[in-house]
């Protein structure tokens, strides 16, 4: 179909849903890693082959390079669940805190954190690091995890990461038996995650295949209200000359009710929207 008009664009159109959420105060928007990779944060497998490499050594608390190699085989959560059982808890800690740390030039020169905030929008992420932190204030519209939140206590401009924090480490959700706990039967998915999916807008930034998983997650447990919520978007990068692998894309996002919008990577262009 050579005249069909291109779905993936340098800059795509803002669906009127989204306008119209940004003036109404009720844009949510959910942050995940491929945001922070921009500025230099390591995707889930790199920060998991970073983990285990850390494992790497001589002593008898760690381990060969062989064994380091098999465990890599592993998915990232798994990868990342058998360093935390080697390096121990202090260690892992400090470990996941360094390798987090975002490169202070890509920091300047993609400033994708200011674009974001100028949605005005209501914040959670899956991230765990604090790049986007110091736009918040603490106490008041910074919230380092979600335990304990009512959907009426966060508003727009605020920011709850739902997956703990680098800075309150009890939190931090990164772990296979971390992940299963913390999407069992818990106050904070009805409590907080189910509602703000009933009221607002929601769009997801900076969720790749890697991280279908944890979208997933979160989908399915608000699954039950999605079709007669607001609608759901998904911000996903592409090449254009992948315009039909696209068209899967959407068609899977499709299935859980959330509409794929897709934008061009063929030049260095950091998302950015007018309304």
């Amino acid at each position: 179909m050579p005249n069909e008009k291109p779905i993936i664009s340098e800059i795509p159109e803002v669906p009127q849903e989204i306008i119209d959420a940004v003036n109404d105060k009720n844009l949510l928007v959910f942050i995940g890693a491929g945001v922070s990779r921009i500025v230099g944060g390591p995707s889930w497998e790199i920060l998991a082959q970073k983990l285990i490499g850390a494992c790497y050594g001589d002593g008898e608390d760690k381990i060969s390079y062989f064994e380091c190699e098999e465990v890599k085989k592993n998915n990232p959560k798994k990868i990342i669940s058998i360093a935390k059982r080697i390096l121990g808890n202090s260690q892992y800690r400090e470990k996941v805190k360094e390798f987090l740390k975002p490169d202070s030039r890509k920091t300047e020169e993609y400033p994708i954190y200011d674009y974001i905030y100028r949605l005005r929008a209501t914040y959670l992420t899956t991230n765990v690091d604090d790049i986007f932190d110091s736009k918040f204030r603490t106490e008041t519209h910074l919230k380092l995890h979600p335990f304990g939140m009512k959907a009426d206590s966060i508003q727009p401009l605020m920011l709850c990461h739902v997956h703990g924090s680098i800075n309150s480490p009890d939190t931090l959700i990164l772990t296979v038996a971390e992940y299963l706990e913390h999407y069992s039967d818990k106050p904070w998915v009805d409590d907080l995650l189910v509602p703000l999916f009933k009221n607002n807008v929601v769009l997801f930034i900076g969720y790749g295949m890697e991280e279908t998983e944890i979208l997933e997650n979160i989908i399915r447990k608000s699954k039950s209200i999605l079709s007669q919520a607001f609608k759901k978007f998904i911000l996903l990068p592409f090449y254009s000359a992948n315009q039909n692998v696209f068209r899967h894309e959407k068609n899977f996002y499709q299935e859980m009710n959330v509409e794929a919008i897709g934008y061009s990577i063929d030049k260095k262009v950091i998302f950015s929207c007018s309304m």
